[in-house]
């Protein structure tokens, strides 16, 4: 083999790894936000469309994420739930697609027990009634 081919294959895999290179860069385009042994990391902006907090156990202590949920009568995007030990949903924040806001507030059992409602046209706050053993 000549010199003039050795040179012309050594430029033709170059080509290639770069080739391969640029294409990973296109088709994997997510990544692992942390690193060993860092237990924190500052960013200026973070862009997610769903967000879990985990404990130890890795149970969702807190999730951030938009979730159409309510009824025709009063839409709602939750926004941010907030879980105790056991997994159920004891506070969430949402917002009505048609202006406003609610926060509830629930029991262990998962059911509201205050609601504060905001609307265009007002706001009301609700408490419900809740069981005996959670007093």
């Amino acid at each position: 083999m000549r010199f003039g081919q050795k040179l012309a294959y050594m430029a033709l895999g170059g080509m290639l790894v770069l080739a391969g290179y640029a294409l990973s860069g296109l088709v994997v385009q997510k990544a692992a936000a942390q690193g060993e042994g860092k237990s924190s990391a500052e960013f200026d902006t973070v862009t997610v469309r769903n967000l879990d907090v985990v404990d130890r156990e890795r149970k969702v202590r807190v999730r951030l994420r938009v979730t159409p949920t309510g009824t025709l009568a009063w839409p709602v995007d939750n926004v941010l739930q907030v879980f105790n030990g056991a997994g159920v949903s004891v506070y969430d924040v949402g917002a009505s697609p048609y202006g406003g806001g609610i926060v509830r507030l629930r029991g262990n059992d998962g059911e509201p027990r205050v609601v504060i409602r905001v609307a265009p046209e007002g706001g009301v706050v609700e408490t419900l009634a809740k069981p005996r053993d959670e007093w």
